[in-house]
């Protein structure tokens, strides 16, 4: 049984973009005007439970070169080695680690080369840890095998234990295809980025903390959806970053980055967000072209706080929509937006003080300001008002 999540945002963008001649999405038919995201966690993914009876044990002394559908528990030192996973495409493996040290100075200590799904569960009551090396360079064929655990399918981390993975040379984590993460007390160290899914990455009821010498979680093509779980993120560049979609809708976040969050839309439902950035926020520039630049939230507290210099709170390359929950921004600069503001519902702090329009960095220049109770919209305009 799958548990479906959807994110539709809100329709009141359609009727704006009609009014206004500064967005020209409708033109193309590449651009959403609205986004919409649905992905499913299954019981398998969220659960960590596995048949041990049915397991097979593996020992450092053993081929470590899984080539059969199963379910595979280590435990003990595995120094300075390499778990391969090769099997058929509609395969899938389950690796348990019950105690077990991961390490290998010449590539991933885990390597996903085929497969349908692989899932990497940390049991109850256990410690783990996973680790690569901290000067290296591996490729398979085209493939460069830059992180602790790589994955070309789809990955999911989970289980009750504890496990830390420490990406030394690049990466900690890195599927070429779709992130699961459900893991109960997971630890991220990465030189560059902590967890990295190509397609998509959804963190559903996690506990996790990453340190990331770049991005602390990312997408490069896809979406980032988190439904619930606790999040202490510290990262030198984004925290959160996506090409096309973040979507929020529960869980708490402790985010310290240059960048808080950032995607092409970011769209925040749910959850207590806390941000303190160098640089902006939270940032909906265009990484995609599935979307309209937008930052919209419908509930939720946010709270964000920003250094001195050029640096927004909430910043958007195209809109704001803001319908409901309670956002605090601290700094010189609270919202920036080029396209429209709607503030229709919620509650909107700046620099302390509660405020019924939202101020724009922007103001004062481009094609006449944004009029919050239902007049054109403009590049640079004024503030959006509650109504």
């Amino acid at each position: 049984m799958k548990k479906a999540l959807k994110f539709i945002p809100a329709c009141a963008l359609a009727l704006f973009l009609l009014a206004s001649c500064v967005l020209a999405p409708a033109a193309s038919a590449e651009t959403a005007e609205t986004a919409e995201l649905e992905i499913s966690v299954s019981k398998r993914d969220a659960s960590g439970e596995y048949d041990a009876a049915a397991a097979v044990t593996l020992s450092p002394e053993d081929d470590l070169t899984i080539t059969e559908a199963g379910v595979y528990i280590l435990s003990g030192v595995y120094e300075n080695q390499m778990i391969v996973i090769e099997v058929g495409e509609e395969d899938k493996v389950q690796l348990v680690l019950a105690g077990a040290t991961l390490t290998n100075e010449n590539g991933p200590a885990i390597y996903v080369r085929s497969a349908d799904k692989v899932f990497l569960t940390a049991a109850e009551g256990t410690v783990n840890t996973i680790s690569d090396g901290a000067d290296y360079t591996l490729t398979d064929g085209d493939t460069t095998l830059d992180a602790a655990v790589f994955s070309k399918e789809d990955l999911t981390i989970n289980g009750a234990g504890t496990l830390t993975i420490s990406g030394n040379c690049k990466h900690a984590v890195v599927s070429k295809d779709d992130l699961v993460v459900t893991a109960k007390d997971l630890i991220v160290n990465a030189a560059k980025v902590g967890l990295g899914g190509k397609d998509s990455v959804t963190l559903s009821e996690a506990a996790v903390v990453i340190t990331a010498g770049s991005d602390g979680v990312r997408s490069e093509i896809g979406s980032i959806l988190v439904d619930g779980g606790a999040f202490t993120i510290r990262a030198s560049s984004d925290g959160i970053v996506a090409a096309e979609l973040v979507g929020i809708s529960g869980g708490s976040f402790d985010i310290t980055a240059s960048e808080g969050i950032e995607a092409t839309y970011i769209l925040i439902s749910g959850g207590e967000i806390t941000i303190s950035a160098s640089d902006d926020g939270i940032n909906a520039a265009r990484k995609s072209e599935s979307y309209t630049p937008t930052v919209e939230i419908t509930g939720g507290t946010v709270s964000v706080t920003m250094g001195a210099g050029d640096t927004d709170g909430i910043d958007s390359n195209g809109n704001i929509i803001i319908t409901g929950g309670t956002i605090s921004v601290n700094g010189s600069s609270s919202f920036d937006y080029d396209g429209s503001a709607s503030f229709t519902g919620g509650t909107v702090y700046v620099n302390g003080q509660q405020v019924t329009t939202l101020p724009n960095q922007m103001m004062g220049g481009g094609m006449g300001g944004f009029v919050g109770q239902g007049g054109m919209g403009g590049f640079g305009g004024g503030p959006g008002s509650r109504h």
